[in-house]
């Protein structure tokens, strides 16, 4: 086991220069869900079902040889590893997303600059063309998608209808992969080529959030008040926080495939990103091959345990924060209850899983003790939602972020 004392004390040492902090509450664990397959391209979670969707890029990087390109999306069941394909047809599939109305998968292909809608039988439909080599999607909440154009270095709007318009530029954009979309409609992109990872405001403007210290990034996902990032040249997955914190999830820095505790588990280039809402269960693909320039066959391995936003262990917090909601699964009304040590201004809202604020239920200061808010499942103007899954999401002003699912049935 001597080669590990050297990584270690380099991981250390970077991170104490560098200001990135390696998580230090439970120790989250890893493990492999699949055996070997071809699936070396984005993922997604289905947001009622629990399955994955992974696509396939292909089994070389940057290869001229059509043999060489990803043909399809895998369905892989997240309780027993199983998969089979669920899509095919296309040529270099990249990022993935479901639509906001939960059934339809949009999935980006590389090799012709297309997005397909594919419906739940996995028949793909040409919905938006004319992009630019792109990677990452983002589903919006009125049916349109963002789109990073690794090859154009730009983020494109596309409309419900499936036209394009530029939505974002900016001079250190270095082949935008990954893209995700968080609270109140801010979008998050990572570069594959220096690890850079930016805000993108509403408006279109960009700013640098942070930088990865691999050095180059897959792709990303938002949950539970946080990024996460497949830090695919350093071997790693990274927690994001939205004001630029970074930490290491998991891995050791180490390329391989070893599962077991976070930091001592390893990971070979990682890339795709799905995460439950809740932000305690992450899946990642890792190439499987230690062949440099191989991409297939990768595996799929999940994080499970990960301390999710908000989360430290304490007595004192133990006495305070989001309680369970109730009933849940719920068909009407559900009462979502907290507790507070002190007095404090609480923001109590209610989010899709796909990052869009559907109501606020509180926003005011609150004194110490025990509340209770029920939600009538509407959103701010007062029409009922639809049934799915939903994120409770409690914030204060001393900095607290805490979350929990809601599943309404009709």
């Amino acid at each position: 086991m001597a080669p590990q004392r050297p990584v270690f004390h380099h991981a250390l040492l970077l991170c104490l220069l560098s200001g990135i902090a390696i998580a230090s509450a439970a120790q989250p664990v890893v493990t492999t869900l699949t055996e070997p397959f071809s699936g070396s391209g984005g993922m997604t979670l289905h947001p009622t079902i629990g399955a994955l969707y992974v696509a396939d890029f292909g089994d070389a990087l940057g290869s001229s040889d059509p043999s060489d390109w990803g043909p399809d999306v895998k369905e892989v069941s997240t309780d027993d590893g199983s998969f089979s394909v669920f899509a095919n047809g296309f040529f270099i599939a990249t990022g993935n997303d479901f639509a906001s109305d939960g059934t339809t998968l949009l999935q980006v292909e590389l090799g012709r600059g297309l997005v397909f809608q594919v419906s739940p039988s996995g028949n793909p439909v040409q919905w938006a063309s004319g992009l630019v080599s792109p990677v990452g999607i983002a589903a919006a909440p009125d049916g349109g998608a963002f789109v990073a154009e690794c090859g154009g270095n730009t983020i494109q709007r596309i409309a419900p209808r499936g036209t394009k318009v530029l939505y974002a530029s900016d001079p250190e954009f270095n082949c935008p992969n990954g893209l995700t979309i968080g609270p109140d409609g801010v979008l998050y992109t990572v570069n594959f080529n220096d690890g850079k990872i930016f805000r993108i405001d509403t408006d279109g403007t960009v700013s640098l959030l942070a930088t990865g210290p691999g050095g180059g990034n897959g792709h990303v996902a938002y949950a539970a008040g946080r990024l996460i990032v497949a830090d695919r040249a350093g071997h790693q997955i990274l927690g994001v926080g939205l004001d630029g914190t970074v930490e290491v999830i998991a891995g050791s820095g180490e390329a391989g495939n070893a599962d077991g505790p976070a930091s001592e588990a390893t990971f070979r280039f990682p890339n795709g990103i799905a995460v439950t809402p809740d932000g305690s269960t992450i899946y990642v693909n890792s190439k499987f091959s230690d062949v440099e320039g191989e991409l297939n066959p990768t595996l799929v391995r999940v994080i499970s345990g990960v301390p999710v936003a908000g989360e430290e262990e304490t007595p004192e917090r133990d006495q305070q924060g989001l309680l369970p909601v109730a009933p849940n699964p719920s068909r009407g009304t559900a009462t979502i209850r907290y507790t507070l040590a002190s007095p404090a201004s609480v923001e109590l809202a209610v989010y899709s899983v796909t990052g869009k604020r559907v109501a606020v239920l509180e926003d005011a200061l609150r004194g110490a003790g025990e509340h209770a808010v029920v939600w009538d499942g509407t959103d701010a103007s007062g029409q009922l939602v639809a049934a799915g899954t939903y994120l409770c999401r409690l914030r204060t002003d001393a900095g607290q972020v805490e979350s929990r699912l809601l599943t309404l049935v009709h």
